[in-house]
């Protein structure tokens, strides 16, 4: 049997509930017996296996971005992009904020990724501990969900279906590295157990932490490092301790009150103006919709109405039904509104594919007076429903839906 000086002492971040971790084997995950969230994992990769991946992914990163990403040829005329003549195009109109929004997704959070991890992983692997350790850490965490490269592949794919029957497209060398880039970010993703490295910097807290009669030991939401109640400060990390997030309802309140404003001109207002010989002609969201369901592409029309439609609706409403229940202090469906939560904060960024598709399209369809594609109105008003809804699933401390079903004292007697 494993002694219990074996196992580290981790707190549930979507329950709250204290756990006894053994040591895990390699390539397992350790969930949640409360909630199901998970806990911890063993990665399957080393340091040096990061390391080189990430390694490269910078060299597919800088072809990805300098290599030809697609070509249209339309009436005789051919325009070839880059993946970084969508921002430009979108700078050109006007749309300046949304170009900055593509910019940031779509190339800047990517790469500061790939920069922090192998700034992190290169000392690791010679079997040194980094100097800016925690900061890289936090940072790393912080941008996760914002570079969103696999849901610009899926932009691709829309814009693909929406012109390849009226241009000849072509792809570029630039795409097969994109692709590349991303399916290292997925083995990473899966492989990543940020555990392990903190404990280069401190060993996590021991059993003897969680004792009977005592005050609940305090985990913080940086590095999960468990220190006593009496603590200001994480021991690890010197992150702000706090039994909850202080504020946390409140503020997300207010950003999902704000993403429903939003979510109105979103849907009503042209979100793309295509020009053609002169002729202007807007669509809404549901109108590009329609237009696929007309060309017969149901899957292609399914997934964007889900994603553009349906998604944005039902995350504002999902959240808004967690808030209430935690506001009026619901006792029932616990299970139900925890599962939601972590669903809702799961696909919220993929509501970002018609933002790039627009991108793509204004740097392709730019051929002067036989036709153009321009960002309208609503575009705009749709990021702010993606990002400001974000940040409110992201404010949210899910360990309030629970706080309703008793005090967590009593899980530890």
């Amino acid at each position: 049997m494993l002694d219990t000086k074996d196992k580290r002492l981790l707190c549930c971040h979507g329950c709250g509930l204290a756990h006894a971790l053994p040591p895990l084997e390699r390539g397992m995950a350790a969930h949640c017996e409360r909630c199901g969230s998970v806990l911890a994992g063993s990665p399957r990769l080393d340091f040096i296996e990061h390391l080189m991946l990430y390694l490269a992914a910078t060299i597919l990163f800088f072809i990805a971005h300098l290599f030809p990403f697609m070509a249209l040829e339309l009436e005789g005329r051919r325009q070839v992009v880059t993946i970084l003549d969508g921002v430009r195009a979108l700078y050109d109109s006007g749309a300046v904020v949304l170009a900055g929004i593509v910019f940031v997704t779509g190339t800047v959070a990517p790469a500061l990724r790939i920069i922090f991890a192998i700034a992190l992983y290169m000392p690791l692997a010679l079997g040194r501990v980094p100097r800016r350790l925690i900061w890289m850490m936090r940072s790393m965490k912080e941008l996760r969900p914002w570079a969103m490269m696999e849901i610009y592949l899926f932009a691709v794919i829309v814009a693909y279906v929406k012109l390849v029957d009226v241009a000849s497209i072509d792809i570029g060398p630039a795409l097969a590295a994109f692709v590349a880039v991303i399916v290292i970010f997925v083995l990473l993703d899966g492989d990543h157990e940020p555990h392990g490295i903190w404990r280069q910097v401190e060993p996590q807290a021991p059993m003897a932490l969680l004792r009977h009669g005592s005050p609940v030991p305090l985990s913080c939401h940086e590095c999960d490092q468990v220190t006593s109640a009496d603590q200001p400060n994480c021991t690890r990390c010197l992150a702000p301790l706090h039994h909850r997030r202080p504020g946390s309802l409140a503020m997300s309140w207010a950003l999902l009150i704000a993403a429903a404003i939003f979510l109105l001109p979103a849907n009503f207002l042209p979100i793309m103006t295509v020009t053609s010989f002169g002729v202007e002609q807007s669509s809404t969201i549901l109108g590009g919709v329609i237009e696929l369901i007309e060309l017969e592409l149901y899957p292609i029309a399914a997934v964007v109405f889900v994603a553009s439609i349906a998604v944005p609706v039902a995350k504002i409403a999902g959240l808004a039904l967690i808030y209430t229940a935690v506001s009026f202090r619901w006792q029932g469906g616990v299970f139900e509104r925890a599962w939601m939560y972590r669903f809702i904060e799961s696909i919220g960024r993929w509501s970002m594919i018609d933002i790039f598709v627009i991108a793509l399209l204004a740097a392709l369809v730019t051929l002067d007076n036989i036709a153009t594609i321009q960002a309208g109105p609503a575009a705009l008003c749709f990021a702010a429903v993606v990002i400001i809804s974000m940040l409110s699933a992201m404010c949210f401390d899910p360990r309030l839906i629970w706080d309703q079903v008793g005090q967590l004292e009593a899980d530890h007697g």
